[in-house]
């Protein structure tokens, strides 16, 4: 057992965006869909919670 060699993972960078292009990939959004991106953005949420949170807020306003 003291032969076997554990896979190596790749090392991999993560995609930081500069605020200039976050400000123009904003820009060129519109509607729900620059909502959701603002929120991730500005919130730090993933896809998943955006979502989730959008379905809470219709559902609370329904329920309203």
């Amino acid at each position: 057992m003291n032969e076997i060699v554990r896979a190596q993972r790749p090392v991999r960078l993560p995609v930081v965006l500069s605020r200039d292009e976050v400000s123009v990939l904003l820009s060129r959004l519109g509607g729900p869909v620059w909502l959701m991106a603002s929120l991730m953005y500005g919130a730090g949420l993933t896809l998943l919670e955006c979502v989730e949170l959008r379905v809470k807020i219709s559902v609370s306003m329904a329920a309203s």
